[in-house]
């Protein structure tokens, strides 16, 4: 089995949900994820009847300014072309509570790449056994400057 590793860092900016703010501004605060993603077995990744078709693992660290500072964190990226977007499901522990990240890439086409590749847009949720909790929206951004670094980071891999 031949896979592939790849080292992503988005940042930019989030707001707590005036629900969740307590002596806390609402925001807008820095939030950062820098994650390595990618297939452990490309052939079975670009099966379109595979059920995890363009699924792969994820794990860093993610920041989150007023919650959390470089919490590392693991969770799946889809690339999910067929449907126009990339979905980021982040999941990190504070204090023994389970949160999780969802962004999305939306509306990519082939002509507006430089912005739907570019522009993440998401929330953070406290997850319990009652209800989810919404803490914050964001939205991050892929830093052009660094995408030397990011191609540089390609790695294949053995299984």
């Amino acid at each position: 089995m031949i896979g592939f590793k790849i080292r992503e860092v988005m940042s930019g900016y989030h707001r707590f949900d005036a629900l969740w703010v307590d002596g806390f501004g609402i925001g807008p605060y820095f939030m950062e994820f820098d994650i390595t993603w990618g297939p452990t077995d490309i052939e079975t990744w670009i099966n379109p009847f595979n059920k995890n078709f363009m699924k792969q693992p994820l794990f860093g660290h993610i920041t989150i300014d007023g919650l959390c500072r470089c919490c590392p964190c693991d969770g799946t990226l889809t690339l999910a072309y067929h449907r126009g977007e990339i979905c980021y499901e982040i999941d990190f522990i504070l204090k023994g509570q389970l949160y999780t990240y969802v962004g999305k890439k939306t509306n990519i086409r082939p002509w507006n790449l430089p912005i739907s590749h570019t522009t993440c847009n998401g929330t953070t949720v406290l997850r319990s056994s009652w209800v989810d909790r919404l803490v914050s929206n964001s939205t991050l951004f892929f830093n052009f400057s660094t995408l030397p670094d990011f191609l540089k980071s390609f790695r294949f891999t053995n299984g």
